[in-house]
């Protein structure tokens, strides 16, 4: 292994750096960026909710700052990490949905800088600063509910920016940063364990790059069958995890990248890969103990309480037996095969630069320039939009599948350094286009699309044959379309969110459609007066209707389909009966569980004969 520069070189070089003009124009860049996102990303952080989401991190967070263990005491839906996080947070700025939100808004900032800096590696301040903004503009703004996913994120990204600094400076200890972010990740959210294979991947081609680098003699064969042995496992685990059902799109999302990725281990492997088996075992485990340890502490101290109450059952049947209640449940698809087709001129322009010669290069950018601007102004359709965004939801295949192709053809042109950094790029956008399973809801695709810039960002900057004006201008046509189309939407559901109310309850303080502020306004207040403090039961998934009200949940389930009591009389009577339920709230339209079955709303009624509809629910009480 070649050595690093000496401590002292080490110095000299960061002052030298740290005193350059480059550098304090990237540090002014990245100060303008982060301004500006958080100028944007105020406006946003508000705006907008999915009902019993919102109730189930309130209601999380509450029974966590109350002393409850997550999946013990109560079924969170994640890890239990981001649970205590909102909880702490709850204790500071007071229980209200807002305080999620600013919770939010904090971490995204880091995420802000760390992005800028990941990508001023690739290109000048300038171009650097505008896909950082990118980035902002198709995350966050489109759904800036507290989910974990978003966390998951922004430690995916921190957690590159730190393995790139190990690139840079061979010091182990960057790795072991790099292993905290994906063992942080994977408290907030199971799915940060894509997070870690994208990493094990990388170290295995770190591994083989240090060990060409000093060795002699033929590739090793063991080692290839070693790592193709490990592709097996790991295409196989994948398999299993889609053994509830897998379709055709399932497989070009998920299955593509992955393999892409492995295929360029492997081929690397067989080209280069050299060295005694000993000593490569040797370097390999030298990368993977201190990011193992960063995985492992964390996690380690999370599983405390969990240990000393004797819970570590109630923690697997959460995580392991109730997920997959929730994947069998809260099941969305992709869309048809055919949508694909938007995003095939980008993607052949990505993996296949040439298709553009130089010299026609200045005479297209003009033209572009005015057919993108007639898409923007034409996404008022929703034909033109459902287009436009479909063309953007599977860059994240392009991507992976570009960059694979780049380092398999050309990345010998390349410095060793940048070849392992879009290494690094293509394994973590491939693998962390996961989060998308089971539940593909568009939105979902937001949680990635900046690990998605970025990787494009990568490849773009890298490959001396890419029309760099060209991809400028796809680059500030998703900015715009973003920004004004995009963003006005929620959860890229509506093209015209209209947040003209306020959530103006003690623990609302969001910005919501004006007659949904007013029901839940007025609900909040019947159960008040009806119930007159007495226990309230809500369902299905009515977690919102608990929090706002300031009612306890009398039982631990926050959504039905999880084991709540709609689909059982039997079981529910009983629980009236022991909390002396005074009031009763039902969803008559539930976005995920099924509807109360006609026995148990049959019983209902009979319990409780006074009612009154407000919207999508209807109150019924007693005397």
């Amino acid at each position: 292994m070649t050595a690093g520069p000496g401590r002292d070189e080490r110095a000299a070089l960061t002052a030298a750096v740290a005193l350059s003009p480059s550098q304090r124009s990237r540090r002014l860049f990245c100060g303008a960026v982060l301004v500006l996102s958080l100028l944007y990303l105020g406006g946003f952080i508000n705006r907008g909710w999915i009902p019993p989401d919102e109730g189930m991190f309130g209601l999380s967070a509450e029974s966590a700052l109350h002393g409850q263990l997550p999946h013990k005491d109560f079924a969170d839906p994640y890890t239990g990490g981001l649970s205590w996080l909102h909880a702490l947070a709850f204790r500071l700025l007071g229980i209200r949905l807002l305080t999620l939100r600013w919770v939010l808004l904090f971490f995204s900032l880091p995420f802000v800088v760390a992005f800028f800096s990941a990508a001023s590696r690739f290109a000048p301040p300038l171009p650097a600063g505008v896909v950082t903004l990118l980035a902002v503009v198709w995350s966050i703004p489109n759904g800036p509910s507290p989910h974990p996913s978003w966390y998951n994120l922004f430690l995916a990204t921190f957690g590159i920016l730190f393995l790139f600094k190990y690139l840079e400076t061979n010091q182990r200890r960057w790795l072991f940063a790099a292993g905290l972010c994906a063992g942080v990740s994977i408290l907030m959210k199971i799915v940060g364990l894509y997070d870690v294979a994208a990493v094990l991947l990388f170290l295995g081609y770190r591994e083989q790059v240090l060990s060409a680098a000093s060795a002699e003699g033929r590739p090793s064969r063991v080692f290839f069958l070693v790592k193709a042995a490990a592709c097996a496992v790991f295409i196989g685990l994948l398999v299993h995890l889609f053994r509830s059902g897998l379709d055709l799109m399932d497989v070009v999302h998920f299955f593509v990248p992955t393999v892409a990725v492995w295929t360029v281990l492997l081929v690397f492997e067989r080209r280069e890969g050299r060295g005694a088996v000993p000593q490569r075992f040797w370097t390999l485990s030298r990368l993977l103990v201190p990011f193992g340890i960063g995985v492992a502490l964390p996690i380690a101290l999370f599983l405390v309480p969990y240990v000393r109450s004797g819970s570590l059952g109630d923690l697997y049947r959460g995580l392991f037996v109730l997920s997959q209640v929730q994947i069998g449940k809260a099941r969305l698809t992709f869309p048809p095969l055919a949508t694909l087709e938007a995003s095939v001129p980008y993607s052949a322009l990505l993996a296949f630069p040439f298709l553009i010669p130089r010299r026609w290069q200045r005479w297209i950018v003009v033209p572009l320039v005015l057919l993108l601007a007639v898409g923007v102004l034409a996404a008022k359709s929703d034909r033109v939009y459902e287009w436009i965004w479909n063309s953007a939801r599977s860059l994240d295949i392009a991507a992976a599948v570009a960059g694979c192709l780049f380092l398999i053809f050309r990345g010998s042109e390349l410095p060793a350094i940048r070849r392992q950094q879009l290494f690094l790029l293509v394994s973590v956008c491939a693998l962390l286009t996961l989060v998308q399973f089971p539940f593909a809801a568009p939105v979902y695709f937001c949680l990635i699309a900046p690990l998605v810039a970025l990787t494009i960002f990568a490849v773009v900057s890298l490959d001396s044959r890419s029309p760099k004006w060209v991809h400028a201008c796809v680059l500030g046509f998703y900015l715009v379309f973003g920004m004004i189309r995009l963003n006005s939407s929620y959860a890229v559901i509506f093209l015209d969110y209209r947040a003209d109310g306020v959530l103006a309850l003690p623990r609302g303080g969001l910005r919501i459609p004006a007659g949904e502020a007013s029901m839940y306004e007025s609900l909040v207040g019947v159960i008040e007066k009806r119930g007159r403090g007495r226990p309230l039961y809500a369902a299905p998934d009515c977690s919102e209707v608990y929090f706002l009200s300031a009612q306890p949940n009398p039982t631990r389930f926050f959504f039905d389909f999880h084991g709540g009591l709609s689909g059982n009389w039997e079981a529910l009577e009983r629980v009236l009966d022991e909390k002396q339920v005074a009031i009763v709230v039902v969803n008559l339209f539930p976005e995920f569980s099924q509807r109360l079955t006609p026995e148990t709303l049959q019983g209902l009624r009979i319990r409780y004969p006074y009612s009154l509809r407000l919207g999508k629910f209807l109150v019924m009480w007693k005397d």
